[in-house]
């Protein structure tokens, strides 16, 4: 269809188009996501086993009639923190330092003179 020059400057004025639009042409694809039901069988790790802790190493009070437990690994008097009788029972934390061994004594945190002590 042909139109008179007129017509085309008359259209470009006023916004309209001149010629019709383009319709696009619109095509679907479809997107294959592979789901657990399709994908080949997995193998299911064993759960992780828990690292067990290591037993408490406990020993007695032994080789005196009492032993004092004392804040820190020295031999002042203000630093005693109680006298422990012979046969009382502690849990070893720290065997490191041959002279001084690191106890809990009933929730207590002490140092004995490790000669007075004997692992049960």
């Amino acid at each position: 269809m042909v139109t008179p020059k007129g017509e085309n400057e008359m259209a470009k004025r006023r916004n309209v188009p001149t010629t019709k639009p383009v319709k696009e042409e619109v095509v679907e694809t479809k997107e294959v996501i592979a789901t657990g039901l399709d994908a080949p069988e997995e193998v299911v790790p064993e759960p992780a086993v828990e690292a067990k802790k290591p037993e408490p190493i406990k020993a007695k009070v032994a080789n005196c009639k009492r032993v004092r437990a004392r804040k820190n690994p020295i031999t002042e008097e203000d630093n005693v923190l109680a006298e422990l009788t012979e046969g009382t029972e502690v849990v070893v934390l720290d065997s490191s330092n041959p002279d001084w061994t690191r106890v809990d004594v009933n929730g207590t945190l002490a140092w004995i003179m490790s000669d007075y002590l004997t692992v049960i």
